[in-house]
C-alpha cells in the first residue's frame, strides 16, 4: 500500500516572489491549478488512489482527496499527518503542488520505485530544493524541506544509513518558484496564468 501526500499552501500572498509577474490572485488561481492537475493526473495513473493534501491556509475549491489542515510549519505539518495517518513501513510518496509540467508518464514511472524498499528523492531543477520524496513510513523522524532542502536530505540519509536514490525527471524537476521560473513555462501555460 502507497499514499501520496501534496503540503500546500494558500494564503492572501500566495508564491509572492512572483508577484512581478502574476497578480495575488492569478498566483492563488495557479496554485489551485495545480494542485487539481497533479490530483488528476495521480488519479488517471494509480487505480483508486490515495491522495492526502496537508493545507496550510483557505481555499474555496474543493479538491478530490483527504484534506488535513495544519497552522504548523511545513515539516512539522508533514511529521505529524503522516504519523497519525500511516503506519511504520507504510509507502509515502510527497509532492509538492506547483509542478506545472507534471506528466502522467512520470508519475507512472514511479510505480516501480513505490514498490521498493528504499528512499528516491526528486530535485528540482536547479538541484537545490526537493520537489518528490518516496519513502517507508518510520524511515524519517523528521524532515528537511525548504531552502537546500536536497543537500539536506541526502545528508540526513547518510546520518540514518538510508541508502537514497536520485532521480533525476524534468516533468518533476520543473517547479515554479520565482520570476526566473517563469521563463521557462511551456507557452500555452504561461499565456493562460497572464491572460
Amino acid at each position: 500500500m502507497h499514499s501520496f501526500v501534496i503540503p500546500v499552501k494558500f494564503s492572501s500572498n500566495p508564491k509572492s516572489r512572483l508577484s512581478g509577474v502574476m497578480t495575488a490572485p492569478k498566483r492563488l488561481a495557479f496554485m489551485e491549478h495545480c494542485l487539481q492537475n497533479l490530483i488528476q493526473k495521480i488519479s488517471t495513473t494509480y487505480n483508486n488512489p490515495d491522495i492526502h493534501l496537508i493545507i496550510k491556509g483557505t481555499s474555496n475549491t474543493s479538491f478530490d482527496a483527504k484534506c488535513h489542515f495544519s497552522d504548523l510549519p511545513l515539516n512539522e505539518s508533514i511529521k505529524s499527518i503522516t504519523t497519525s495517518t500511516f503506519n511504520k513501513g507504510h509507502r509515502i510518496i510527497i509532492l509538492h503542488a506547483d509542478l506545472p509540467s507534471i506528466t502522467n508518464e512520470a508519475l507512472a514511472d514511479m510505480k516501480n520505485l513505490i514498490i521498493q524498499d528504499e528512499v528516491f528523492i526528486y530535485p528540482d531543477q536547479y538541484q537545490q530544493g526537493t520537489n518528490a520524496l518516496i519513502y517507508s513510513h518510520g524511515n524519517f523522524e523528521h524532515f528537511v524541506f525548504g531552502e537546500s532542502s536536497y543537500s539536506n536530505f541526502l545528508t540526513l540519509a547518510d546520518q540514518l544509513n538510508l541508502k537514497i536514490n536520485t532521480v533525476e525527471e524534468p516533468a518533476i524537476a520543473f517547479d515554479l518558484d520565482d520570476e526566473e521560473d517563469f521563463k521557462y513555462l511551456p507557452e500555452n501555460i504561461a499565456n493562460k496564468l497572464l491572460d
